[in-house]
């Protein structure tokens, strides 16, 4: 018996070491895994500084996010990822091939959004059932709003994508705000000092 759960645990081991590589390969030829694993620290600062300068705190009571990280829209096969970011990096030269590379090697994994993003602690988490919900209903949209007035309507990231220094970062954000009215992006952002500042923004889709 003591030999036969010992045998699962070591089978467990080798699976969960298989997942976790797999899950972090440099190539990207599949969409993200539902796999969770943390942000750290440096990404969490990354999307807190991307908010910092587009939802500035006086401004801004809580800020509706989607308890995912999203890596561009589920529709979206991995073909297309590619080409997008080929024409941004056609547009931005300073964007670095290694960005790139590790923007479509950490978003192979989904991590759950902290409620807590360093400054932003009135965060008001989304799950994918609920967007659903207000993205398919005619009045989807208005029950939202109401039950939560003054939130600027639904953020979804993906994980940030860095270089090897670690002073460049590429991240895709998603602002859904009504039925007709939302937009996805790309942002490339420097690191100047102990700030991240926005360099590049650019356009993926708009509705």
């Amino acid at each position: 018996m003591i030999y036969r759960m010992f045998t699962v645990f070591i089978m467990l081991m080798i699976v969960g070491s298989k997942l976790s590589q797999f899950c972090r390969a440099s190539d990207a030829d599949a969409l993200p895994l539902a796999i969770e694993v943390e942000l750290s620290n440096t990404e969490k600062t990354i999307i807190s500084e991307w908010l910092r300068i587009t939802f500035p705190i006086p401004n801004v009571d809580t800020l509706a996010i989607k308890d995912h990280t999203e890596f561009f829209l589920r529709h979206t096969d991995i073909s297309e990822i590619h080409e997008i970011l080929n024409n941004m990096q056609q547009r931005a030269n300073a964007l670095k091939q290694s960005t790139i590379d590790n923007f479509l090697a950490m978003n192979k994994c989904e991590c759950r959004i902290p409620r807590q993003l360093n400054s932003y602690d009135r965060i008001l988490l989304i799950d994918e059932k609920m967007l659903s919900s207000v993205l398919s209903n005619s009045d989807g949209w208005k029950t939202f709003y109401n039950k939560y007035p003054g939130v600027p309507g639904v953020l979804a990231f993906s994980r940030p994508g860095l270089d090897e220094n670690k002073t460049q970062a590429l991240l895709y954000v998603s602002h859904y705000v009504n039925h007709l009215a939302g937009n996805g992006k790309l942002y490339l952002l420097k690191k100047t000092g102990d700030n991240w500042e926005i360099e590049v923004t650019f356009q993926v889709w708009v509705s």
